[in-house]
C-alpha cells in the first residue's frame, strides 16, 4: 500500500552503519552512526550528523579529525554496544572487544574487520538543528570481499535481506 508519510519516508533511505572513532590528547571514543554520506569525490568529502552532547562530537571538534568504519554485515553485535552507551561512562572498545588498527595520517584509530576504514580531516561544522560534520576523506583502506551492515526502515539488515 502506497501512502503519504512524510517522516517516515526517509527511513527508505539505505546507510551503511558506521563506528565514528576519535582521539583526542590520548581519549579515545567510538559510537555508531547511520548518518553519513559521501557529498563529493574530487576531493573525496563525507558528511555526518553527530550531537553536540556527545563525546565523539566534543573529540572531533578539539583534534579536528576522526574516522569512518564502515561495518561489516558480520558486526551487528558491535554496532549495538557502540550505540547503546555513553564514553563518557564506558570505554566501548573494551566493551565491544575491538581490535584496532593504526591510521596512516590521522591518531584516531582505525577497527579492524570493517568493509572500509575512513581516515578524515574536518572541514568544517554546519549548525542544523543537529551539526553537520564536514569531513576531507585523506587515506582509505576498502575489503572488497565483505559486504556493509546497512540501515534500512529504522533497522540493521544485510544486503541480502533487503
Amino acid at each position: 500500500m502506497y501512502k503519504e508519510d512524510l517522516v517516515n519516508g526517509l527511513w527508505n533511505l539505505t546507510n551503511s552503519i558506521v563506528l565514528v572513532t576519535t582521539e583526542c590528547d590520548g581519549q579515545f571514543n567510538v559510537m555508531t552512526s547511520c548518518s553519513s554520506t559521501p557529498i563529493g569525490d574530487e576531493p573525496p568529502i563525507i558528511a555526518l550528523n553527530i550531537s553536540k552532547s556527545r563525546l565523539t562530537y566534543e573529540l572531533i571538534t578539539k583534534s579536528q579529525e576522526f574516522a569512518i568504519n564502515i561495518l561489516s554485515e558480520s558486526q551487528s553485535d558491535i554496532a549495538k554496544i557502540c550505540g547503546s552507551y555513553s564514553g563518557r561512562n564506558v570505554d566501548k572498545f573494551k566493551k565491544a572487544h575491538l581490535q584496532t588498527k593504526t591510521p596512516k595520517i590521522i591518531n584516531s584509530p582505525l577497527i579492524e574487520e570493517c568493509v572500509a576504514n575512513l581516515e578524515c580531516k574536518l572541514i568544517k561544522i554546519i549548525q542544523y538543528p543537529k551539526p553537520i560534520i564536514i569531513g576531507e576523506v585523506v587515506s582509505s583502506y576498502i575489503d572488497y570481499e565483505k559486504k556493509p551492515l546497512i540501515f534500512f526502515r529504522n533497522q540493521m539488515v544485510t544486503t541480502n535481506t533487503i
